[in-house]
């Protein structure tokens, strides 16, 4: 019994039907966080006639006089019973890297969604769908306000970037953590390291200096900065190949990965979230705060040679400014639009739509 006052099971939420108008059968959703709600949301079905979907985290179920939200929270609950799971109680949650890539290393794509009532989102969470390559680029032409065709594609040139920096050190992180000690104090420590590298790319990208997208854009691909994230992620590397066993094991772990389609170029994807919204959702503000600043260049030559005043053009750089949207908050919601299509999530969302078919 929880402290709702009713027990938590499929069966209950099942036989609610009998008691409905409209005969519509609920079906309990249990997420990680209240940011989550949006999200699921919007992948569950949308006009069944035959499915009322209610969205909650576990923070008012204390059945053993805890509160609590997460993933973990959620398992736990299952694990008491005080939640069973069934076709009218489901679990929705990130995958992080246990239930996502440290998952795939072991096994495979199938074995993770063996039980039907608990889908995850493959790549490691909520964050990571945001910033898939055709997300990124439906938000970038919001931001600048122009249509796909006129969009510079090599943009996402920094993501193949960040990506291969990712891809070493991350797999063997999660190779030594699967094969040799098992420690997760240690396998946070160095993702960490690896943020911490990678945030030198934030302090060396000034963009209040440049007046144009592509010279800003080929100033970062171009910076010096680079030479020192490469000088350190080699440094850290070498730390992480301790014996023949880290290397062997390593090797397993990239064919593992390469088998499910797993690469250079999308293993940023199975990165930390918050720390990719960070990272990648920070540097392209900064590329809208370049196109921002050509626009409003743009517009005070014109002003000043057709010979406006300054009280018009400060008018002017107020309406641009305030046309322009900011990237990571953009993206959180232009995402939601192209949920079906996200690189690794397909399974989920088709696993979700045959569900609950009418």
């Amino acid at each position: 019994m929880s402290n709702l006052g009713f027990d938590l099971d499929n069966d209950y939420f099942a036989n609610q039907k009998f008691f409905s108008p409209t005969a519509q059968e609920t079906v309990k959703v249990w997420v990680e966080s209240e940011n989550d709600i949006n999200f699921w949301a919007k992948i569950l079905p949308q006009d069944s006639s035959k499915w009322v979907f209610e969205i909650q985290t576990t923070e008012l179920i204390a059945d053993d006089n805890k509160m609590g939200t997460g993933c973990d929270r959620i398992r736990s609950l299952v694990a008491s019973k005080a939640i069973t799971l069934g076709k009218n109680s489901i679990a929705c949650t990130d995958s992080d890297y246990h239930q996502g890539i440290g998952w795939l290393i072991n096994h495979d794509l199938q074995s993770l969604q063996s039980n039907p009532y608990w889908f995850y989102t493959v790549l490691h969470s909520i964050e990571s769908i945001f910033y898939t390559p055709k997300n990124i680029l439906d938000t970038l032409c919001s931001c600048f306000r122009v249509h796909l065709s006129k969009l510079d594609r090599n943009f996402l040139s920094i993501l193949d970037k960040i990506s291969s920096i990712i891809y070493l050190p991350l797999l063997i992180s999660l190779s030594n953590f699967n094969f040799i000690h098992r420690d997760e104090k240690k396998l946070s420590n160095n993702l960490n390291e690896i943020t911490k590298i990678l945030s030198q790319l934030s302090k060396n990208t000034d963009p209040k200096d440049y007046k144009d997208l592509v010279s800003y854009h080929n100033s970062v691909l171009n910076n010096d900065v680079w030479n020192d994230i490469e000088h350190d992620i080699s440094l850290f590397i070498d730390s992480l190949m301790i014996d023949h066993v880290a290397c062997y094991s390593m090797q397993q772990t990239i064919k593992k990965i390469q088998n499910v389609g797993i690469n250079q170029n999308n293993i940023y994807l199975f990165f930390r979230g918050h720390d990719i919204d960070d990272l990648i959702g920070g540097l392209f503000q900064k590329y809208v705060t370049v196109s921002k600043q050509e626009k409003i260049e743009l517009m005070v030559a014109e002003s000043l040679r057709i010979g406006e005043t300054e009280e018009v053009r400060i008018k002017r750089k107020q309406e641009i400014s305030n046309g322009y949207l900011q990237f990571k908050t953009t993206i959180k919601m232009k995402s939601l639009e192209n949920l079906e299509h996200a690189i690794f999530f397909q399974e989920t969302f088709s696993r979700l739509k045959a569900t609950y078919t009418n």
